[in-house]
């Protein structure tokens, strides 16, 4: 599965957001504010990993909106078996790791 933790302050996860995208000017300059949203993408995270959160039949991606978690439908590209084979060798190459390899030993 996929998880997408939202805008989390500190992370570098925003870095790259548009201006304008992120929340009003003094939530975001606020370290309380910043470190209630890091708290929460982080228990969501152990949440969904631990198998606390069950996923919804079919749904393989879920996103933190605002605090809340939804589970939207994945994009168009994320759903192109060309782009799933690439991002397969990318990463690979930048692991270093045979990931067919390492299955045919499991």
């Amino acid at each position: 599965m996929a998880y997408n933790p939202g805008y989390t302050p500190g992370t570098g996860l925003g870095r790259n957001l548009p201006a304008g995208a992120l929340p009003g000017p003094a939530m975001a300059l606020s370290p309380y504010f910043a470190e209630v949203m890091r708290i929460q993408a982080g228990e969501v995270l152990a949440d969904l990993a631990l198998g606390r959160i069950v996923l919804p039949k079919g749904r393989l991606y879920a996103s933190l909106v605002r605090g809340k978690l939804t589970w939207p439908e994945p994009s168009e590209l994320a759903r192109r078996d060309d782009v799933a084979q690439q991002l397969w060798r990318d990463s690979e190459l930048l692991t270093g790791m045979d990931f067919d390899a390492l299955q045919s030993r499991i």
